[in-house]
């Protein structure tokens, strides 16, 4: 059976696949846990049992008994897998995907015989006798469905000390049980499952088999998590696929081609039962494409992730086929949909018997950036990658939703998006080049990063601040010296709000020859980002926006080596497909910053003023009072204990510091640059406000904190 898109009949799930409407209801139900999940406040308690949920789902979904590490999509989980592990050599199948070619530049390759099949004899010599692999295989391939023989391939590698790492971005749920008994690591994607684009997974059998990079991910990997959709990703697992009905229409599918003169590719071996790779001699692909296309039927000449280059394939080449038979193939394929989504209304942003003070962790979803999503949840599915009308349109979207976000920044640069602020951090830094100067109040995405570029040979330098938080550009002006390469500093800290002079900073930079990066996850939209930026790091769910997307803005002439490896989706090198929906609220969310700046501004400005004539004696501001964002109090009090003031307030979100650190223990590094001692940093706790927050709500909440206060102190 075929979705059908008004008139139009869309045969390319193989590049992505409609929601399920179960996944649909999971990620709206997920809009409501907007709280960040590693907050250690109710809501963040909350949102975070939902994602750990979420997570045990998706590990029984198929049998995992291992570590299951959330990404942001297959890509990111093949290029943590291939740069990370324990073992030294790559081996990947010479029909692999862009993704595993661009992650293992060098990698030795497999060659495959006439139908796909990795040629286990040449696998077998390839491991003899030299150091251990990690061997990179498709379950099944993203062309041409054919399944490799994994128990085969397994049994080979393990025998040689080798790790098995599977790309099963095109497994069917529960298609293959064994995959958990032979694969070290396996690579998921949500969107080719009927859930939603931006996530991924990956498995992994013995994490000491993997170098850990730290972060929020069990240590492996760094970013918010997007728990709306990780929760649509664990529901559309739920839903059992028809397969022997996929394989019965693929066979009539097959027969009918064959029928017509055409070719079945891969057809000695085993394939995937809902894809499907035809040649149809003398009748050049992508010319078939475009009649199909205007026909109303939505097909392939290839991977979505490079079929809008119209390249000859390369899964194809490695099969020995030859031009032009490589220019006439065409990929269908087609899966069984048992209903038609239903359209929600966006609902109120405010949470339910909670004061939410939290911004800086994260803010509440916009009901526009919501209504914005709603549409590419629902009904329009494509990959925005691929080349048909339904592709058309959703690169429309992201496009229209890219110019919204760049209308937040300088003029002269582009936007690429990403899957977070933390992924856009580490392009930046590690995709530069020369010595590196950054601030001792960084966050962790930042600092973190810098310090695995020590690790790996870059100079580096770290500016201390004064007590107000404030870098002395004096000092800078000693470090930033003539062959530094990078300049990175928050617009805004994320801890204290404390506002840093970029342009003065970016100035020295250039004078130094040096690039200027700029984290402005807590600034864009309510601080202006200083011309001289070369690159600026930005994250949606700290503009109202969803979470699982942010961007880099690259200034015109700013090349970076890519991060992940893969399709090159985005221009300037980022590889993985985007989410119509993500971008789409993110772009919302862009939007209203600007429509909404002034009154945000001023309502913001009100409430900081208010609350900060409550505080009575004993209470200090962390930080500059002048050079500050107004929607962040970092209060101290001497001898307060934070943790028993957060029991027993459990009904105000507030935090004890960054909520990326919050489950740490640690004392907060940017108090303790500040020259706190850990007794001053632990009595300090963090407020944050912003556009819903209403006066009364927060009054409320500062005289119950005073209140709470003052309680203990009496009490000792």
């Amino acid at each position: 059976m075929t979705i059908e898109l008004a008139t139009r009949i869309y045969l390319d799930h193989a590049a992505t696949t409609a929601m399920l409407p179960a996944a649909m209801t999971a990620v709206e139900a997920g809009m409501r846990h907007w709280a960040n999940p590693s907050s250690p406040h109710a809501e963040g308690r909350a949102a975070r049992a939902a994602f750990e949920q979420a997570r045990a789902k998706i590990a029984a979904a198929h049998g995992w008994s291992g570590e299951t590490l959330l990404t942001s999509g297959a890509s990111e989980a093949l290029a943590i897998a291939l740069g990370r592990a324990t073992v030294p050599r790559r081996l990947i199948g010479a029909t692999e995907h862009d993704a595993v070619i661009r992650a293992a530049p060098g990698a030795e390759v497999i060659p495959v015989d006439d139908s796909g099949l990795i040629d286990l004899d040449r696998l077998a010599a390839l491991l003899a006798d030299a150091p251990p692999a990690l061997v990179a295989v498709q379950w099944a391939n993203s062309e041409t469905g054919v399944r490799q023989p994994i128990g085969d391939i397994a049994a080979i590698v393990h025998a040689a000390g080798g790790l098995l790492l599977v790309d099963a971005a095109q497994m069917p749920p529960g298609a293959d049980p064994s995959l958990a008994d032979h694969a070290d690591f396996v690579a998921l994607s949500s969107h080719k499952r009927g859930g939603p684009p931006g996530v991924g997974a990956l498995l992994v059998r013995d994490l000491a088999t993997l170098e850990p990079s730290g972060g929020q991910e069990r240590g492996y990997r760094a970013g918010t998590e997007n728990v709306p959709g990780v929760l649509g990703y664990a529901a559309a697992l739920g839903e059992v696929p028809d397969i022997a009905h996929w394989a019965a229409m693929r066979a009539r599918l097959d027969d009918a081609i064959l029928r017509s003169g055409g070719e079945v590719v891969g057809a000695a071996a085993s394939r995937h039962p809902a894809i499907g790779a035809y040649r149809m001699p003398g009748v050049v692909a992508t010319v078939q494409l475009i009649r199909l296309d205007l026909a109303g039927i939505s097909v392939s000449a290839g991977s979505a992730c490079s079929s809008g280059s119209m390249k000859p394939s390369h899964v194809l080449a490695a099969m020995r086929w030859r031009e032009p038979a490589l220019r006439d193939h065409q990929r269908c394929r087609d899966r069984h949909l048992h209903h038609r989504l239903a359209r929600h209304r966006p609902r109120s942003t405010e949470p339910r018997g909670m004061s939410y003070l939290d911004y800086q962790a994260t803010t509440p979803l916009a009901p526009e950036a919501l209504a914005a999503m709603l549409p590419w949840l629902e009904r329009q599915h494509a990959n925005p990658h691929s080349a048909h009308r339904e592709g058309r349109a959703a690169r429309a979207v992201v496009e229209l939703a890219r110019d919204k976000v760049a209308a937040m920044l300088p003029a002269g640069g582009a936007v690429s998006f990403t899957g977070g602020a933390t992924e856009a951090l580490n392009w930046a830094i590690k995709g530069s080049t020369g010595p590196i100067v950054t601030l001792a109040t960084e966050h962790a995405a930042v600092l973190d990063t810098v310090e695995a570029e020590r690790r790996a040979g870059r100079e580096v330098t770290i500016l201390p601040v004064g007590s107000d938080g404030e870098v002395d550009l004096d000092q800078a002006r000693r470090a930033i010296v003539p062959g530094t390469g990078l300049v990175a500093a928050m617009l805004v800290n994320n801890e204290i709000g404390v506002i840093q002079p970029i342009a003065a900073l970016a100035e020295l930079a250039h004078e130094a020859g040096a690039l200027m990066l700029c984290d402005a996850v807590q600034g864009a939209g309510r601080i202006d980002i200083p011309t001289g930026c070369d690159m600026v790091a930005l994250s949606a769910h700290k503009i109202h926006g969803p979470k699982g997307i942010g961007a880099l803005w690259l200034r015109d002439g700013v090349t970076l080596e890519p991060l992940l490896h893969g399709g090159g989706q985005e221009a300037a090198g980022r590889s993985g497909t985007l989410s119509p929906a993500l971008c789409a609220g993110f772009g919302a969310a862009a939007l209203l910053m600007a429509e909404r700046h002034d009154q945000d501004e001023a309502h913001v400005a009100y409430l900081w003023e208010t609350a900060f004539k409550r505080l009575g004696a004993g209470w200090s501001v962390n930080g500059s009072t002048a050079y500050r964002y107004r929607g962040n109090l970092n209060l101290r009090h001497d001898d307060l204990d934070v943790a028993r003031l957060m029991s027993d307030l459990r009904d105000i979100a507030f935090s004890a510091g960054s909520a990326c650190a919050s489950g740490s223990g640690r004392t907060s590094h940017v108090l303790r640059a500040l020259g706190l001692t850990d007794a001053e940093a632990r009595s300090s706790i963090r407020v944050g406000f912003g556009r819903y927050t209403s006066e009364h709500e927060l009054i409320t909440a500062i005289d119950r904190i005073l209140a709470a206060t003052d309680a203990q102190r009496l009490a000792a």
